[in-house]
């Protein structure tokens, strides 16, 4: 190769590893929930591999991995750090160990989200996170706080059981960055609510949740969508005005987040089950396009079964509604005229197309109980006019 080629190939290679960090840093200036910082990252992953950058184009795919994680974006996550991943295992020792390890965590927990991903591979994921996971301080307890939650999704109840009786038996052992592997405190409480939820114990459940809804221990994420999870808990005790508190204050913390669809469904719940349809129907208008948008399907599921309670209950006041939904919606109407009852509908048959996806993989009937409990509770709902 002559000299003058040389040079001005490693040149190139310089101005293009200043260009990848210049997008990094704009891309971290930027706000996890807007759309462009993903798109930064990106491009910086384009322009990585176009010069075959590797560790650049890692690096990049890394950050792209938690941003997609936590602004609703996981299938794009599981694809960076797939390859993140396959590069990790032909260049041993080559990468960052640690992030690598404790992405897995959130990589393993977006695949149960995919129905078109198999049993087989999810546990062929998880068994390799859990190999991984075992190397750390911790990592025992926040692999069984991985199957807790995958048998939770599943709705397999024993199994969750068992699994959440060895993640909190095991020891959490060093906790912070590059230390050992146990979740952060908020997301262990959270996952702890949510398993007596699961358990039909709402009074053990907000005793757990306390910490987080006093934001005493808080997070990005836990610490935000503790508020939906406890707002039906707390219709059912009878302690309405501490949930209309835990509304007003966890729905600020979430609006502007797609990753947090499924905790926007709780606050919907949560609106019609106290009848403020008025501002359920707000929330929903609001939202739809989250929900059109979103890759997760179990998110999905949650906010379009939110959704059909609210419309079973407006069905009964109410034959038409005036609505501003997106065009993407597949019953737009230019004129803003919504037959409720035909929305219902829509929203029922959406709704049973996604569980008959989810139970086909998970071989159980899960997903349908849960349309099906949602249809029951609705019947004992008492009815309101909207204005």
């Amino acid at each position: 190769m002559p000299v003058w080629y040389q040079l001005n190939e490693e040149l190139i290679l310089i101005n293009v590893g200043v260009e990848i960090n210049d997008l990094l840093a704009q891309a971290k200036l930027i706000d996890i929930a807007r759309p462009e910082k993903a798109v930064l990252l990106e491009k910086a992953v384009q322009l990585a591999d176009s010069h075959n950058e590797i560790e650049l184009g890692f690096t990049a795919r890394q950050e792209l991995v938690r941003v997609c994680t936590f602004s609703g974006h996981p299938d794009k996550a599981i694809i960076a750090f797939s390859w993140c991943l396959g590069q990790n295992d032909k260049n041993p020792g080559r990468f960052d160990q640690w992030l690598l390890v404790w992405e897995y965590k959130w990589v393993v927990l977006a695949l149960i989200k995919f129905p078109q991903i198999p049993l087989e591979k999810i546990a062929e994921f998880m068994e390799d996170a859990g190999r991984r996971l075992e190397e750390y301080e911790g990592g025992r307890r926040a692999l069984y706080q991985l199957r807790a939650w995958q048998y939770q999704n599943m709705g397999l109840m024993d199994e969750e059981q068992r699994a959440y009786e060895e993640w909190q038996s095991s020891p959490r052992g060093v906790w912070g960055f590059r230390k050992g592997m146990s979740n952060c405190r908020a997301c262990e409480i959270s996952d702890d609510v949510y398993h007596h939820i699961l358990w039909s114990r709402d009074r053990e459940a907000i005793d757990a949740a306390k910490p987080l809804l006093a934001q005493q221990v808080t997070c990005e994420s836990s610490g935000k969508s503790i508020f939906g999870m406890v707002l039906v808990p707390l219709v059912r005790l009878g302690e309405l005005d501490k949930a209309q508190i835990y509304h007003r204050t966890g729905y600020r913390l979430i609006s502007t987040n797609l990753t947090f669809l499924d905790s926007v469904a709780g606050h919907i719940n949560y609106l019609t089950i106290v009848n403020d349809l008025d501002k359920a129907v707000k929330l929903f208008g609001k939202h739809l396009i989250w929900a059109l948008e979103a890759a997760a399907l179990t998110d999905v599921f949650e906010f379009y079964l939110a959704s059909r309670l609210l419309f079973t209950r407006l069905i009964e006041s109410r034959q038409m509604i005036k609505l501003r939904l997106p065009k993407a919606f597949p019953l737009y109407k230019r004129d803003g005229e919504y037959d409720v009852e035909a929305l219902t509908s829509w929203f029922d048959e959406q709704l049973h197309s996604i569980a008959t996806k989810f139970d086909a993989r998970n071989k159980t009937d899960y997903f349908k109980g849960r349309i099906d409990q949602s249809q029951l509770q609705a019947l004992f709902l008492p009815s309101n006019e909207i204005s």
